[in-house]
């Protein structure tokens, strides 16, 4: 079930993701009207929010930009790289705000994330083979 979700989403980014696309969430974000919130308030945000592009984990986003957090400093790397790795996904409180509509509801019992979540390529280029699920290019 796990993998059939994230071959959904996959799909859907393929599908959806275009430079019309970007630009309608460019109008619809770059006001940046939604909320005004802490660093940990927008964490707490995510603490139930579970990405269905990840297909190795079903824990909540929260949870897992800590692991993020705590492999790279238990690897040595640096603060700032430690940073990066704890806010890598705080973006994804957008699916408060979201809708089906754009790939952002992860409220709803379909969970619908494509416009948050996965990974990211530039628009209106071929996106190369080596890309995760290249049928869907």
């Amino acid at each position: 079930k796990q993998y059939d979700n994230v071959l959904r989403h996959y799909r859907s980014m393929r599908e959806n993701q275009c430079v019309a696309f970007v630009r309608g969430m460019h109008e619809k974000w770059g006001r940046l009207d939604k909320a005004e919130m802490t660093i940990w308030e927008a964490f707490e945000k995510l603490a139930d929010f579970v990405d269905t592009s990840d297909p190795d984990t079903t824990s909540p986003n929260l949870e897992h930009m800590f692991q993020t957090a705590e492999g790279l400093r238990q690897a040595g790397e640096p603060d700032w790289m430690q940073l990066t790795g704890l806010i890598h996904d705080l973006g994804k409180v957008l699916y408060l705000w979201g809708d089906a509509k754009d790939g952002q509801d992860a409220r709803s019992t379909e969970s619908v994330q494509w416009g948050i979540g996965g990974d990211t390529w530039v628009v209106g280029c071929p996106i190369p083979p080596s890309a995760i699920f290249p049928e869907f290019n």
